[in-house]
């Protein structure tokens, strides 16, 4: 693998960390049922996509995490995107490619993050 390549995912997978270290600390607020429900519909809508233009697709885990990050903040829809994404990423193959996972969860921590600070 290239080494921008490395360094590219090294950074996320820090960055990401960090967003989710701060969402872990400072910003859960527990309702578990909902956590449970929220958790189940990742799995189930990360699965689920919609067609858009030219081949593009959309994933119903979009519509969950935003909907955590307005209903219960940062920490839950922290811990639904990761766990959405690790379903979207282990299952279509189903096998694990690491840096691929390392990417893509410190992705969403940050893409979470950015969407709950706007």
């Amino acid at each position: 693998m290239p080494a921008a390549a490395r360094f590219t995912i090294v950074m996320f997978v820090m960055l990401g960390f960090t967003a989710a270290l701060y969402a872990a600390i400072f910003q859960m607020a527990l309702a578990p049922a909902r956590l449970l429900l929220l958790l189940a519909a990742a799995a189930v809508g990360s699965r689920a996509k919609v067609s858009i233009i030219k081949g593009s697709t959309l994933s119903f885990l979009t519509a969950v995490v935003l909907f955590a990050i307005i209903q219960d903040g940062l920490g839950t829809a922290t811990l639904v995107a990761l766990l959405g994404v690790t379903v979207q990423t282990i299952f279509p193959s189903r096998k694990l490619v690491i840096h691929q996972l390392a990417f893509n969860t410190g992705m969403i921590a940050l893409t979470v993050f950015a969407s709950w600070w706007t």
